[in-house]
């Protein structure tokens, strides 16, 4: 799933570095170091660990990672004494900074029944069979890269027309409304989700809808 942070849109799969839709050129291993540093935003990796992904089993000098780095920041735009992107830990290594988010994209409806959406903000993105984690972890199905929300937050489960809602765990739960559930719950049109500081609405749409709830 693609990157955004600031202007930039990084997407791995494609192997894209993107400035407000444009290409930007980025050799093979800045790239993958970028790839790594921004896909983990949320820790510090240490020089060790960077030589260990980018040359396994190959010596290369520190060197080789300061010239990545540099190129990275150059393409960037940033400043290694006040970086908006890759900031230098002292004795150490590197780390990502900026915020990270992905963007919300809609599933493809699927035939027949009713689909379930989510709507934060100013987007929205529809709800896929099985399931779908919610929370700040790379991998999960809708990211909200924020503070407050765990990395597996709660659980929306599709399974025909019904669709509940499922805390796991979190740090600091999760609400239906004004309640916080313990266990499985039905979800409503209209009912408003919150996972920490995020607030979110669920819509349920019928075929004869639009595509995309307001």
């Amino acid at each position: 799933m693609p990157l955004n942070f600031g202007p930039w849109t990084l997407d791995a799969e494609r192997r894209q570095l993107l400035r407000d839709g444009a290409d930007v050129r980025l050799s093979p291993k800045a790239f993958e170091l970028l790839t790594l540093l921004a896909k983990n935003s949320e820790r510090a990796f240490s020089k060790g660990e960077l030589h260990e992904h980018l040359w396994p089993n190959t010596f290369v000098s520190d060197g080789s990672l300061t010239i990545l780095v540099a190129e990275i920041r150059d393409v960037l735009g940033d400043n290694a004494q006040l970086p908006q992107y890759i900031r230098t830990v002292q004795r150490f290594g590197y780390a990502f900074c900026a915020k990270v988010s992905t963007p919300l994209r809609a599933s493809p409806e699927r035939p027949g029944g009713r689909h379930g959406w989510l709507v934060w903000g100013e987007q929205c993105v529809g709800l896929a069979d099985p399931e779908t984690i919610l929370g700040r972890a790379p991998e999960a199905g809708i990211r909200f890269d924020l503070p407050g929300v765990s990395r597996r937050h709660a659980r929306i489960t599709v399974a025909g027309e019904q669709v509940t809602l499922e805390d796991l765990e979190s740090r600091n739960g999760t609400y239906r409304g004004s309640e916080k559930i313990a266990g499985p719950v039905t979800l409503s049109d209209g009912d408003e989700i919150r996972l920490g500081p995020v607030k979110i609405t669920f819509r349920l749409v019928s075929p004869e809808s639009s595509t995309s709830p307001m």
